[in-house]
């Protein structure tokens, strides 16, 4: 979707045509899981959308001295940053969600799949908030997991 931003304008376009699609179509009962797959798709696409603007950096003011861009950059990201597994305030997203890579299944689960929340992805950028102490080498493998494992799914 960073890609294409105007992907989510397609899906809403589809959407608007299954409606009239059914609307003429006389056995609607036949629809419904295409309109289940059509739904999921838009929500979907609407976490996306929301959480590219969680990440979103606003541009600077073009008087910001480069020391204070960076401090302003890892204030933003600090503020998005939500821990992975019993570090949440409202507890694990799903099954398969747990502050110790380690205990993270490779293949996702099926309630993983289903969840309605963004998975716990740090930021690889040099002062950036993360749950494990910085420098350290169990930080820097939690870190490629996760993104590696994010990218496989």
């Amino acid at each position: 979707m960073e890609q294409w931003p105007g992907i989510i304008d397609i899906g809403f376009h589809i959407e608007k045509c299954f409606n009239e699609w059914q609307t003429i179509e006389p056995s609607k009962e036949s629809l419904e899981p295409i309109r289940d797959h059509v739904q999921r798709l838009l929500r979907q696409m609407q976490r996306e959308r929301e959480r590219i603007e969680l990440m979103r950096v606003p541009p600077p003011p073009k008087d910001c001295p480069k020391s204070s861009l960076s401090v302003a950059q890892l204030a933003h990201i600090s503020k998005a940053y939500d821990p992975p597994g019993q570090l949440r305030p409202e507890g694990p997203r799903h099954d398969n969600d747990d502050d110790d890579f380690q205990s993270i299944e490779i293949a996702p689960t099926n309630q993983e799949l289903q969840c309605k929340l963004s998975p716990a992805l740090p930021i690889n950028q040099p002062g950036a908030h993360h749950h494990l102490p910085s420098g350290t080498m169990k930080r820097h493998l939690d870190l490629h997991f996760r993104l590696y494992r994010e990218e496989f799914v």
